[in-house]
């Protein structure tokens, strides 16, 4: 196991409404327990990647990668990663008069576990902190509570927010994108998640890949122009973002049974 973290509680103020006890990530933890009775923390801890198991309160989770969960203060609670696959997590334990509102206000009541709430980016700009204002606790602390604000913020809206499903969320971005390049490292970076799990999620609930998805989209767009529109098949082709008119023809018959020529002049 991998671990890094600075703790800061010899420079916490109890004045101070917003005080930050500890910051970590940890790369492939290992599956030792991690157990506190009537917990004297509050902590939220992000999961890059990997499996494990939460059990607090009397409710048992499974964080995996993309999932957000809360150690709440006077909790019970112990959790482990997985041996096989551990977890690989950024971490922050914080307290103060402002933070227990924040969880009152913002987290629903014996709610610990929140999934898909797209925070990654936050939790890293919080190890940006650490890693640049480690010997200035004050910017610390005031960088680190605007990106906590902006957690609850996030979790917030994800859990009383009707939401789509992931796969729904992927094709809905597919939609918007259809004449552009797809870019599956850039699906991956924006909903927190691995390519395989993207790929895997998305053809589980609509029996395609997501690449074969966006690619029926471009030639269902190339058809209302072939149909409605004197663009060429060059032009077509680049509007649609295809590296070039062959790879669109090729493409393209492979799809709909003929060639953009033939379908535009209905020879089939």
């Amino acid at each position: 196991m991998a671990e890094f973290f600075i703790n800061f509680a010899h420079l916490i103020d109890e004045k101070s409404p917003v005080n930050i006890r500890v910051i970590g990530e940890t790369q492939k933890e290992d599956s030792i327990n991690n157990e506190r009775k009537n917990s004297d923390i509050m902590a939220l801890e992000y999961i890059i990647s990997g499996e494990g198991v939460l059990e607090i309160n009397g409710k048992t989770y499974y964080p995996k990668a993309g999932d957000v969960f809360f150690l709440k203060k006077g909790s019970d609670h112990k959790y482990s990663s997985s041996k096989k696959n551990g977890w690989h997590k950024i971490w922050i334990i914080f307290e103060g008069k402002l933070m227990e509102e924040m969880v009152k206000l913002y987290l629903p009541e014996d709610t610990y576990l929140f999934s898909n709430c797209y925070v990654g980016s936050y939790f890293k700009d919080i190890l940006y902190y650490l890693k640049n204002y480690k010997n200035d606790y004050k910017k610390l602390t005031d960088g680190v509570s605007i990106k906590l604000f902006e957690i609850f913020t996030a979790i917030r809206s994800n859990t009383t927010a009707p939401k789509d499903s992931l796969a729904m969320q992927i094709k809905n971005t597919l939609d918007m994108m259809v004449e552009k390049e797809l870019s599956l490292e850039s699906l991956c970076a924006q909903f927190n998640y691995s390519k395989n799990h993207i790929i895997h999620i998305f053809k589980q609930e609509f029996g395609i890949t997501p690449y074969n998805y966006f690619l029926e989209r471009k030639i269902e767009y190339a058809k209302v122009y072939l149909d409605n529109c004197s663009l060429s098949i060059g032009e077509i082709a680049q509007k649609l973002s295809f590296s070039d008119q062959q790879y669109f023809s090729i493409c393209f018959k492979k799809i709909v049974g003929v060639s953009p020529v033939a379908y535009r002049n209905k020879k089939f």
